[in-house]
């Protein structure tokens, strides 16, 4: 369902991109001493605006497209705004057809799994270590982590996590039954990072690790 709501973004975006350069204009430019086509400005603004948070939501914050469409965006000598935006359209369609084949989710895939197991390595440290308290909220931020990543790959809003979580259920993502084990994991993350220690013992921190780990092996890394 997500996939397909990106996968039309990005074929909304780059029509988009191909009305502003049929509606292009010309004129004289004084500085180039020669005519300069131009799209319109703040059509143009507003399309970078809406492409950056489809990259961001589809590629990560710290991707390659992310950072190549940084560098393409800024002018050089000669340049119009319609030079710059026939560059940013094919950034654009190079994003569109890695997304398509699936690479872009498959890297931030891999890239989450190498860095939630590192965060729950951490977590079991802190727990041999006789840091209960603290292993238990390092796997609570991992769990809520994920449940981000869930929701941004339906489109849902970031909110608290459990609206996330009923939402979550609510686009078929996961049943009931995995809802209440989520908030039963998060549950115990909250009474640690509370200082209610009364309410959960070592093994129950032990236990949650080890279904955030599964959570993360059956609906995040799937």
């Amino acid at each position: 369902m997500s996939k397909n709501i990106f996968q039309a973004r990005y074929t909304a975006l780059l029509d988009e991109a191909d009305s502003l350069v049929a509606d292009k204009t010309t004129s004289w430019s004084e500085y180039l001493g020669s005519n300069v086509e131009y799209v319109d400005n703040e059509k143009f603004i507003e399309w970078k605006l809406k492409v950056l948070n489809l990259l961001t939501q589809t590629c990560g914050a710290d991707s390659l497209y992310l950072r190549e469409f940084a560098k393409l965006e800024k002018a050089h000598f000669g340049d119009s705004n319609l030079s710059i935006l026939k560059r940013l359209r094919s950034a654009l369609k190079a994003a569109k057809s890695d997304f398509e084949g699936g690479y872009l989710l498959q890297v931030r895939i891999l890239v989450q799994a190498e860095l939630f197991s590192d965060e729950l390595d951490m977590a079991q440290e802190l727990l041999a270590s006789g840091y209960h308290a603290a292993a238990a909220v390092g796997a609570r931020i991992v769990l809520e982590s994920a449940i981000k990543e869930l929701c941004n790959r339906e489109s849902i809003p970031m909110q608290k996590l459990d609206k996330m979580n009923a939402d979550l259920v609510k686009a078929g993502r996961y049943t009931t039954v995995q809802q209440k084990m989520v908030t039963a994991l998060a549950a115990i993350g909250n009474s640690a990072a509370h200082g209610k220690t009364e309410e959960y013992s070592s093994g129950q921190v032990v236990d949650m690790i080890t279904g955030v780990r599964k959570f993360l092996s059956d609906f995040v890394m799937a």
